[in-house]
């Protein structure tokens, strides 16, 4: 699902100083309220951020009014100030879908989709339009949502709260050094340390490298089939890529697979069902298709116009190979010093299901339109 979104840049600019430039669909009074309520609240002049800074935000100013973006140090100005801010605005009018959010909260991990000069700046700045399945890579850098945030976000939307989030890169990279040390393989610590260390640091290492191989080596067999195969995708039973994804990018394959295995929960817990063994989308395009290898994992397909009849029979051919190496690669055993780290939860994509919701729009109170920065005037 694309969004097209208005777009608000507010840093200084050569010969103008402080001023934000504004695309058409981004009304007056979000205009003053990103100045006001946004910027000034999360840059502090007096006491700015350090170089190589940035942040991330979402904002609600109503049900039907969502502003998010990101913030960057830019570093000095025309007139040799540091630490100048360099603030970001995607304006999405309208009612928030769970969908709609989880594309959001990926598209400000990738980071903005374009970005102008503040040097040269255009003379008008045009509307944005994230792609479909966020299909694209970040001009800048943005900031990773952990799963926790993530599902709080959804829950906050689902009981009709307005979204206020705010992410610094500082807490951002305390979190994700502390992440770099508990995996391996794309394995939690958790998932390791339920087997058994019975042999030496080095063998273990070696034997994980080759049954990675093996099962990579799999999936591309699989995808190598002429049979109308377009990308193949090895997921955890919470949505996450556990190898990277073939033939489909890391965002797709995040989205497609996280709302499959909702349904296929959701379906489960409806009827008493003890397990759902296969969850498919077909299409005159073609087909998505998810297929459970073991309690954990599962294989995602995509696929173009193919006879069903011999798709299915190679996916269950490949979903038997895939069963007996997961089989040998989760049982291959780890160094005791792996007990030892602290225990953090994976990844994990939200839920994900069509959910919109009414609430009365807030007004907010009419604003001159003139934008200051810190009391000064920018014209």
């Amino acid at each position: 699902m694309s969004l097209l979104v208005g777009q608000i840049i507010y840093t200084s600019f050569p010969g103008v100083g402080f001023k934000s430039l504004v695309s058409q669909q981004v009304p007056s009074d979000i205009q003053h309220a990103f100045v006001q309520q946004i910027v000034y609240q999360h840059w502090d002049t007096y006491n700015p951020p350090k170089t190589g800074y940035r942040a991330i935000y979402l904002y609600q100013f109503s049900s039907d009014r969502t502003l998010f973006g990101w913030f960057y140090n830019e570093g000095t100005d025309d007139l040799g100030r540091a630490n100048i801010p360099y603030c970001i605005g995607y304006y999405l009018p309208g009612l928030l879908s769970t969908v709609k959010l989880e594309n959001i909260l990926t598209c400000l991990g990738i980071g903005p989709v374009a970005i102008c000069d503040r040097r040269q700046p255009p003379t008008i700045l045009e509307n944005i339009t994230i792609p479909d399945f966020c299909n694209y890579q970040g001009v800048r850098q943005g900031i990773i949502i952990t799963s926790e945030i993530r599902k709080q976000t959804h829950k906050d939307l689902l009981q009709k709260k307005l979204l206020n989030l705010f992410i610094g890169s500082d807490e951002s990279e305390r979190i994700a050094s502390l992440n770099s040390l508990i995996v391996t393989n794309n394995y939690s610590t958790e998932r390791l340390n339920a087997l058994s260390p019975v042999i030496s640091e080095t063998n273990w290492v070696a034997q994980q490298s080759m049954g990675t191989l093996k099962i990579e080596k799999i999936l591309q067999e699989l995808m190598a089939k002429p049979i109308g195969i377009q990308g193949v995708a090895l997921v955890s039973n919470e949505g996450q890529p556990i190898f990277s994804p073939i033939g489909m990018d890391k965002n797709s394959t995040l989205i497609m697979a996280g709302s499959m295995l909702y349904l296929a929960k959701s379906t489960q817990d409806e009827f008493n069902w003890q397990s759902i063994e296969t969850i498919s989308v077909r299409a005159q395009e073609g087909y998505i298709i998810l297929t459970n290898c073991n309690r954990d994992i599962f294989l995602l397909v995509k696929a173009g116009k193919a006879l069903s009849g011999l798709l299915e029979g190679e996916i269950n051919r490949t979903v038997e190979k895939l069963q007996l190496e997961l089989q040998t690669f989760q049982e291959t055993s780890i160094p005791d010093r792996t007990e030892s780290l602290p225990q953090l939860a994976a990844e994990v994509l939200p839920r994900i299901d069509e959910v919109l919701y009414e609430l009365n729009a807030e007004i907010l109170p009419n604003n001159d339109d003139e934008i200051r920065y810190r009391g000064r005037r920018t014209n």
